[in-house]
């Protein structure tokens, strides 16, 4: 090509979801331009040698949590998205628990502004959805939510204002939810798990390891939801699937034909009832962490293609928080989720190619972000994390950007199974060998586009 590149990223190989192959790739304007064979010769401002290493689609991180501004130490749009950065993901899609929540337009328009100015990788946000904002879910969609996070469960005491417009604890409410999503084409994820069974287990479940949810708590509010959104006509997603049985209650409703994505995290994954014996209020999150067999099992069915996409639900609270008396749920984990997955890959028990799928091709098809976002292609999106496999290292919480590093706390000292190269969003580094290379603001906000049909691997 006569075209003088931005970058060109020489002798890479390129991960897809099909394969893996060396390719010369090149970038102009923000966009991958080129990609061609190793033997092409492409110029550049830029030339990076990528021999012997991996090259992927920046990957999309579905479940991501920023405090700020109202709790900025425990996060702000600039940790999180360094944090993120830090991990390969270049694409953060933001829940809507905040104080005030994403309940509204205005809201809305208040967090794009303080991500505007903060963010390192680009960012979208989900709208709230529960029985006291039906009213606003239209707007919300027309503003450019991605989707729509409901909660089939109260409120948790002590933080109403962090949870407004996103509690649908009845089923009569859950069903207009749903009905009002379903009229805008997007995603209703729901946080499944059932209120008056928390109730009805506080103080009477024996297993010391679930804070009181036991199985039969998500599994029923998985059901139900299924059942409701069905009839509304409603696309579902499952967020943070933490039972093999969830998979398999979808798996009977994909059968008759619904639309009804599984997201799960890492840590159900790969942690279990002995982190939580190990590390306490620092390994409670919800769903809770199961037994070791549940995890197992779990794991294999998402290495088999059972579960769609993975989210970090990255929930960061203050390590005072976390040792309080009543501890918040959650956990740190946007910047380990590709470490760690990397260390199973040299492993031999998951594939780069899995990874493509489930963090980078899936997310962009299901909520509307493909092709732009999600694949390396000609006309996508630079946005590429360059992976270095032959090295490898040990989780230590002093070395996360994240603020919230004790949120990490059962991951510290794990093996993690390469090194992050680069992270570059449209055409920019922004993370460099753990250096932060790239400026507040450089993230940009992404709007949907509409998804006319289930989600298809090309």
């Amino acid at each position: 090509m006569d075209k003088k590149m931005d970058v060109v990223l020489q002798n890479v190989q390129v991960v897809g979801v099909t394969g893996i192959a060396a390719k010369n790739v090149g970038v102009a304007d923000g966009r991958i331009a080129v990609i061609a064979e190793p033997s092409s010769h492409l110029s550049g401002e830029r030339l990076i040698e990528g021999k012997g290493l991996f090259l992927l689609p920046g990957l999309i991180d579905t479940h991501m949590h920023v405090r700020g501004p109202a709790f900025s130490q425990r996060e702000d749009f600039f940790s999180g998205t360094a944090a993120a950065a830090a991990g390969g993901i270049t694409t953060v899609l933001e829940m809507p628990v905040s104080k005030p929540p994403t309940y509204s337009v205005e809201v809305l328009q208040n967090r794009l502004a303080c991500a505007g100015r903060q963010a390192l990788v680009d960012f979208a946000f989900y709208g709230a959805a529960g029985k006291d904002n039906v009213q606003e879910i239209a707007a919300l969609a027309k503003a450019g939510v991605i989707g729509f996070k409901t909660f089939t469960q109260s409120a948790p005491a002590g933080r109403e204002q962090e949870f407004r417009g996103l509690c649908a604890p009845s089923s009569a409410d859950l069903y207009e939810v749903f009905a009002e999503i379903g009229k805008t084409g997007l995603i209703a994820a729901v946080h499944a798990e059932e209120d008056s069974l928390i109730g009805y287990f506080a103080g009477k479940d024996d297993d010391p390891y679930s804070f009181g949810r036991p199985p039969v708590v998500e599994l029923e509010a998985v059901a139900r939801s299924l059942v409701l959104a069905r009839t509304a006509g409603a696309r579902l997603a499952i967020c943070h699937t933490s039972l093999p049985e969830s998979v398999e209650l979808v798996d009977s409703a994909r059968g008759l034909g619904q639309e009804v994505y599984m997201e799960t995290c890492l840590h159900y994954l790969v942690a279990s009832h002995e982190e939580v014996k190990k590390v306490g209020p620092f390994a409670k999150i919800k769903p809770p962490l199961r037994d070791k067999e549940r995890a197992a099992k779990l794991y294999q069915m998402y290495c088999r293609g059972k579960l769609d996409y993975l989210g970090s639900d990255h929930a960061p609270f203050t390590k005072e928080e976390k040792l309080a008396e009543r501890t918040p749920d959650g956990l740190a984990a946007t910047e380990l989720t590709l470490p760690l997955l990397l260390a199973r890959v040299k492993k031999g028990e998951v594939t780069l190619e899995r990874i493509v799928e489930t963090c980078c091709h899936n997310p962009a098809r299901v909520f509307g972000l493909y092709p732009r976002k999600g694949a390396i292609a000609v006309g996508a999106d630079a946005d590429l994390v360059l992976l270095d496999l032959s090295k490898s290292t040990q989780v230590r919480l002093d070395c996360l950007k994240t603020r919230a590093k004790a949120c990490a706390t059962i991951y510290e000292g794990w093996e993690t199974g390469g090194e992050i190269v680069l992270t570059m969003v449209r055409g920019q580094a922004v993370i460099e060998r753990g250096e932060i290379t790239g400026k507040p603001g450089w993230g940009q906000f992404i709007r949907p586009e509409p998804v006319s049909s289930a989600l298809q691997v090309m």
